[in-house]
């Protein structure tokens, strides 16, 4: 799960819309900001690109189709770090992102 994580994170995947292959259909996210974000609104918004690392990465099974990663991004472009969590589901042969949400660390 650590590898995807690096995938929809990846600068160049941000740039090319690659890391779009990685989410699910359904995908939502909650920004930083509280606002709710899906797969649809990312065709046309440009994300950022940012140097990061990622700790404390931990991940947990759900279920045969479900798994649940948290970690620390430490974001070095921006000095904002989060406390992320995400929901896979395994769909159409692979691992999709279905939900995130990053908290900001003070």
């Amino acid at each position: 799960m650590f590898n995807y994580e690096q995938v929809h994170l990846n600068s160049k995947h941000r740039l090319d819309k690659t890391y779009l292959d990685y989410l699910h259909p359904d995908f939502k996210e909650i920004g930083h900001s509280g606002n709710i974000i899906t797969k649809n609104d990312l065709y046309f918004i440009e994300l950022n690109t940012f140097d990061y690392e990622i700790i404390d990465f931990e991940y947990k099974s759900l279920s045969d189709n479900c798994r649940l990663s948290v970690y620390t991004l430490i974001n070095y472009t921006t000095n904002r770090n989060s406390r992320r969590s995400s929901l896979w589901l395994w769909y159409d042969d692979d691992w999709k992102l279905y939900f995130h949400q990053g908290t900001p660390l003070n």
